[in-house]
C-alpha cells in the first residue's frame, strides 16, 4: 500500500510556501520531524533565510489567462519586461496582494462569479480565475516534486489538501477558496473530503504549542486560556482557546476568532506613499521598474529589524539607481530634499548628501502608526472580556511578528505576571506546518463558538400586548388562516443557535420541531437566515440576512397539524451549513440542502470567521 501524503498549501496574501508529510496516519513526538517545508518552484527544501515566496502572479492577458511566473521570478520579469524591449509588458498583468479582495468585498459581488482583482496596472478580470491559475500551479508544483521524491507517479486524488484561509473570512470567502480548489483540479468535487480548510491561527496553534508534559511553557496549561495573534501580511487574526488537555492536546475555542486588515502591507503602503510625495513625477518614473522592486526589498528588510528606538540608526535609503538609469542627478535629489523638509517639522525632515536618504526613526515610526494602532485597540477589546480571564501564553506568529515593534505592542497589552507573550522560532512557517498536522489532528478543536446566530423564519400568534405585532398588523403585515382562530404574525425570527454558543465541531448542532401552520398547505418551506444580533426578533431587522430556502412536500395522508410536524436538524460542517427536514416520529428525511452561504452584508464588517 502506498504511504499516505498530506500537503498543506499556505497561500498567504503577501508570501506563499506549501509543506508536505509522507507516510504515517496517526500523529507521533516525530511528526514535526517528517514535516518539510518548500518554496514552489525551487528545487530543494526550503533554507532558512527564506522560507516563503511572494504572492506575485504573473498571468498571460491573451488566450486563457495562463499562469506565465509565480512569486519573486513574476516580480523580476514584470520588471524586466516595464523596463526593456524583449517583453511587450501589455500582454502580461501583475497580480499581487489579491487574497485581501475576499475580505474586503466590493459592492456587487455576491457570488463566485462576481468577485475581481485588480492588477497592478488596473486591470480587472474574476478573482475566481486568478486563485485557480496560482492553486494549479501549487498543485503542479507539489505533484512533480513529491513523484520525483517517491519514485511514482502522484496524482491529485493521491493528496490529502490542506488550505489555509484567515480566521476572519466569512462562509462566502471560505468557500470561495473550496471553489478555487476544485477549478484547480486539486479535488473532484467542491465538497471532496480530500480538502480540509484550516483557520491560520488554528494551524499555529498545532505548530507552536508544546505537547510535553514537561514543558515549562504549558507544564501547567490546563484549564487555562492560549491565544495566538497571526501576523500575516494581509491580516491580523486572534484565537484564544481554552487548553482541555495538553498531551493529548484538546481545546475549546473561547472567544470567536476576531482581527482585521492590520498586515504588513498597511505598513508597506504607507511607506510608499511617502517615497511617492517625496520623490513626486519622478515616482511614476519608477513605478513600474526594478528600481521600485528593489527599494521595497530594501525596505522589507528594514521593517522587520526596526525597533523604534531614538537611538537606533536612522533608515538610509540609497536612490543611486536613479542616477544610473539617468533619471536624475545629485543635484534633483537635493532640491528634492530641501523642497520636502519645508513641509515638515523638524522632527521629520530627511537628511543625506547625494543619492542617500536619511529618514529619521519619528518619520519611520509613522509608517507603522496607524497599523500598530489598531492592533492594539482589539487587543485592549479582547482583554476587557470575561472570557479572557486565566488567559496563561500568548504566541505571536507570522512574517509580521518578526518586527520587534509589533511585539512590543503585544507585550505592553497582553503581558503581565501571569500571562507570558512568547516569540516563536521561525514564525513565519508555523502556519504551515501546523496545517499538516491540521488534516490528522483537526480533532485537537472540540468545539468553536458561533459567529453569528442562525435561524429560521416562522409565524407567531399575534399578541396584542405586542406594539410591533400592532404596527405589522396596521401595516397589513398578518395572516389569518380559516382553520385557525388566531391572527398570525409572519416574519419572525427563531433561533437555533444563538451568536457565542458552542458549536460542536462533529456535526448535527440544532435540532428544533416545527408544526404546519394550517392544513391547506400541501407543501412548506424554511427560509433560513442569519444575524449578527444574539436575539433578534424578526427576519426583515437590519443585522438579518437570508442564506437559502429548504421545500419540501407535507404528508397530506396525516389529519391533523400535529401529525404532519416535521422536525428542522441544521449541521455545520466546514463553510457550509447543512439544513435537514425530517418527519418527527419516524425519524425519515424528507429533504435537505446544503447553504451555499451568500457573502456577509458589507454592513457586517465587524463579523469575523466561520459558522
Amino acid at each position: 500500500m502506498a504511504p499516505r501524503i498530506v500537503v498543506a498549501v499556505d497561500f498567504g496574501t503577501t508570501r506563499s510556501a506549501w509543506a508536505y508529510k509522507v507516510g504515517g496516519d496517526e500523529p507521533d513526538d516525530k511528526t514535526d520531524e517528517k514535516i518539510f517545508v518548500r518554496i514552489p518552484g525551487d528545487v530543494g527544501p526550503a533554507p532558512s533565510a527564506r522560507t516563503k515566496t511572494e504572492t506575485a502572479a504573473l498571468i498571460n492577458r491573451r488566450g486563457r489567462g495562463e499562469l506565465v511566473a509565480f512569486g519573486q521570478a513574476a516580480l523580476e520579469r514584470h520588471a524586466e519586461n516595464t523596463a526593456t524591449a524583449e517583453g511587450d509588458p501589455s500582454d502580461e498583468a501583475l497580480f499581487k496582494w489579491y487574497k485581501t479582495t475576499l475580505f474586503k468585498p466590493k459592492p456587487g459581488e455576491s457570488t463566485v462569479e462576481r468577485v475581481t482583482a485588480t492588477s497592478t496596472s488596473g486591470d480587472v478580470v474574476p478573482l475566481l480565475g486568478v486563485m485557480t491559475v496560482t492553486l494549479r500551479y501549487f498543485k503542479k508544483d507539489a505533484l512533480g516534486f513529491l513523484s520525483s521524491l517517491t519514485g511514482r507517479t502522484i496524482r491529485a486524488r493521491d493528496v490529502n489538501w490542506v488550505l489555509t484561509v484567515p480566521a476572519v473570512y466569512d462562509d462566502f470567502a471560505k468557500h470561495f477558496m473550496r471553489q478555487a480548489a476544485h477549478e484547480a483540479g486539486m479535488i473532484d468535487k467542491v465538497g471532496s473530503t480530500n480538502l480540509r480548510l484550516c483557520l491560520e491561527p488554528e494551524a499555529a496553534c498545532l505548530a507552536v504549542i508544546p505537547r510535553g508534559a514537561n514543558n515549562p511553557l504549558t507544564c501547567d496549561a490546563e484549564g487555562k486560556k492560549m491565544m495566538i495573534v497571526d501576523c500575516g501580511g494581509g491580516t491580523v487574526d486572534i484565537t484564544t482557546h481554552n487548553v482541555v488537555t495538553i498531551n493529548p492536546l484538546n481545546v475549546v475555542e473561547v472567544a470567536a476568532p476576531t482581527g482585521g486588515a492590520w498586515g504588513s502591507t498597511q505598513v508597506d503602503e504607507a511607506f510608499k506613499k511617502w517615497l511617492q510625495r517625496f520623490l513626486g513625477g519622478w515616482y511614476e518614473k519608477i513605478a513600474k521598474t526594478e528600481i521600485l522592486l528593489s527599494i521595497m526589498e530594501f525596505w522589507e528588510r528594514k521593517k522587520a529589524a526596526f525597533d523604534g528606538h531614538e537611538s537606533a540608526e536612522p533608515v538610509r535609503l540609497n536612490l543611486s539607481a536613479l542616477g544610473q538609469r539617468q533619471l536624475m542627478d545629485r543635484h534633483d535629489l537635493e532640491d528634492l530634499r530641501t523642497r520636502y523638509n519645508r513641509g515638515e517639522s523638524r522632527r521629520n525632515c530627511v537628511d543625506g548628501k547625494g543619492f542617500m536618504v536619511i529618514l529619521p526613526t519619528t518619520l519611520v515610526t509613522s509608517f507603522f502608526t496607524p497599523t500598530l494602532d489598531s492592533i492594539a485597540r482589539c487587543l485592549r477589546g479582547i482583554k476587557g472580556g470575561s472570557g479572557l480571564r486565566n488567559l496563561h501564553r500568548v504566541f505571536v506568529v507570522g512574517g509580521f511578528s518578526r518586527c520587534p515593534l509589533l511585539m512590543q505592542v503585544v507585550r505592553a497589552e497582553l503581558q503581565h505576571a501571569s500571562c507570558r507573550v512568547v516569540e516563536v522560532s521561525e514564525p513565519d512557517i508555523a502556519i504551515v506546518r501546523g496545517a499538516v498536522k491540521y488534516f490528522d489532528e483537526s480533532a485537537v478543536f472540540n468545539s468553536r463558538r458561533a459567529r453569528l446566530t442562525y435561524g429560521a423564519s416562522v409565524l407567531h400568534a399575534f399578541d396584542e400586548k405586542n406594539a410591533e405585532h400592532r404596527r405589522r398588523r396596521d401595516a397589513g403585515e398578518t395572516l389569518k388562516y380559516d382553520d385557525r382562530d388566531e391572527v398570525m404574525v409572519d416574519g419572525c425570527f427563531f433561533p437555533h443557535i444563538r451568536i457565542g454558543e458552542n458549536v460542536p465541531t462533529n456535526g448535527v448542532t440544532s435540532r428544533e420541531n416545527y408544526t404546519p401552520v394550517s392544513l391547506e398547505n400541501e407543501t412548506n418551506c424554511i427560509q433560513v437566515y442569519a444575524s449578527s444580533a444574539r436575539d433578534p426578533a424578526f427576519v426583515d431587522e437590519d443585522s438579518c440576512f437570508k442564506l437559502g430556502t429548504v421545500s419540501f412536500p407535507l404528508d397530506m395522508t396525516k389529519k391533523t397539524r400535529q401529525e404532519r410536524a416535521y422536525r428542522v436538524e441544521f449541521t455545520f460542517g466546514g463553510p457550509e451549513l447543512t439544513v435537514k427536514i425530517l418527519h418527527r416520529t419516524e425519524e425519515k428525511q424528507i429533504a435537505d440542502a446544503v447553504m451555499t452561504l451568500s457573502r456577509v452584508p458589507k454592513s457586517y464588517d465587524g463579523i469575523s470567521g466561520g459558522l
